[in-house]
């Protein structure tokens, strides 16, 4: 049933997900008692998907009960905690609690450094999960190398046309943008188009969102000339509207 549940969850069928998952929380606690080490499977399962729905009230008494659990049983180094505690702290940002989820994140990514290695993807998912709270707490300067760790590690275990490594690329070129440096965020943002547009294709949001930041960054380096940015904008509206609908952001 887990299993199942699973896969409903990859294809984005949440609803169905969470009935299995919900069926399979019930069955073994029942059958094999609360710390068991698949219950806890379940647990920390049912928790990402609420999560993921944005039941983040309901997600967060999971993951509690999983991080608990699982410190209690597997000690506080165990992948299947740190992910536990990874998952926490990204619920507890979603929540406005930065500091809970800071404190929380650096723990995982401590744990996971030492456990799994600097270039593994779970360590490499929550460095980045930090330097999005870091941004969002306004920490600019501590998120900057946390997000060209993370690219790095991309680049080297995943390839430069990975959908991770490609999100990455745009991420830190976002950084670079708000920090004002334009020089540095441009090539990032074509780096960025130029792969959503091969491995995605030129209608894909991403890759919309892609041309819409790469064009935004010309206009504003060259507002009295602003024809590379027309240029690199393209049919990109008439594309969006097309495939996103006229009212969508």
């Amino acid at each position: 049933i887990n299993s199942c549940g699973r896969l409903l969850y990859v294809q984005g069928d949440l609803p169905g997900a969470e009935a299995l998952y919900l069926e399979a929380v019930g069955g073994r606690r029942d059958q094999l008692g609360d710390r068991h080490p698949d219950t806890l499977v379940s647990i920390h399962n049912l928790g990402r998907l609420l999560r993921a729905k944005g039941d983040l009230n309901g997600a967060e008494a999971l993951l509690r009960e999983a991080v608990l659990a699982r410190r209690d049983v597997f000690g506080g180094r165990h992948p299947d905690t740190l992910a536990s505690i990874e998952f926490l702290g990204t619920v507890l940002k979603a929540k406005g609690d930065l500091d809970g989820g800071e404190a929380l994140l650096c723990e995982a990514v401590e744990g996971q450094r030492e456990a799994l290695g600097d270039r593994h993807p779970s360590t490499l998912h929550s460095i980045n999960s930090l330097g999005h709270l870091l941004c969002d707490k306004g920490d600019i300067e501590g998120a900057e190398p946390l997000y060209r760790e993370v690219l790095k590690g991309n680049r080297e275990t995943l390839g430069d046309r990975h959908p991770d490594t490609l999100a990455s690329i745009a991420c830190l070129g976002m950084l670079l943008d708000d920090k004002g440096d334009l020089d540095g965020a441009e090539p990032l943002y074509r780096e960025a188009l130029d792969g959503t547009r091969e491995t995605l294709g030129d209608r894909h949001m991403y890759t919309l969102g892609s041309i819409g930041n790469y064009a935004d960054l010309l206009c504003r380096r060259d507002p009295v000339h602003p024809n590379r940015a027309r240029t690199a904008m393209g049919d990109a509206p008439e594309v969006a509207r097309e495939v996103l609908g006229a009212d969508h952001p």
